[in-house]
């Protein structure tokens, strides 16, 4: 019997660490007043014809579309306080990124109100692209800092991320430019 549980709480386990593959989703603004749903688009084209969209949350609960954006579809998006901006964070293991040197993946693009403003691929990031490893979820090129996972900073009106090797990389919003502390 503890044997078989063992088993269960086994595969459970790794079931759990499984990414899920293209699909919609939506996230809000830290505050909650603007919602990014993220499309994937029809099956063999999910990355390629994803789309999202932005609204601003009105009184009542109604929703006021502010802009949209196509042309991709991420598992990682992170939403600006003031739904301007739109951080997609890659170098996910699916579709066409497994035929891509981790070097020339996307690491991060930055969109402003649905406008790709700057991309950066792993190497314009990470020094050391062959101390990388993959995971189940693909090549994780980012580390923790004291903020936790990449996020938007209101105070500094930023995007901020740690790298694996510790550089510190504060992205401003109107242009997409970086600016690298270590």
């Amino acid at each position: 019997m503890r044997i078989i549980l063992t088993l269960l709480l086994t595969v459970v386990g790794c079931l759990g660490g499984m990414r899920k593959g293209p699909h919609s989703y939506a996230i809000t603004s830290r505050d909650g007043d603007f919602v990014f749903v993220m499309n994937a688009g029809p099956e063999g084209l999910e990355h390629e014809r994803g789309f999202g969209i932005c609204y601003k949350v009105q009184a009542g609960g109604k929703f006021e579309e502010v802009w949209r954006t196509s042309g991709w579809w991420s598992q990682w998006i992170e939403l600006s306080w003031d739904g301007k901006t739109l951080a997609r964070v890659g170098c996910w293991s699916s579709g066409d990124q497994d035929e891509v040197e981790v070097g020339e993946s996307l690491a991060l693009a930055l969109y402003r109100q649905g406008k790709l403003l700057k991309e950066y691929k792993v190497s314009d990031l990470v020094e050391d692209v062959d101390a990388l490893y993959p995971t189940t979820a693909g090549y994780e090129w980012w580390g923790e800092s004291e903020l936790g996972e990449p996020k938007f900073r209101s105070w500094k009106d930023d995007f901020y991320l740690v790298t694996k090797e510790g550089v510190k990389n504060s992205f401003e919003l109107s242009a997409g430019s970086r600016t690298i502390t270590k």
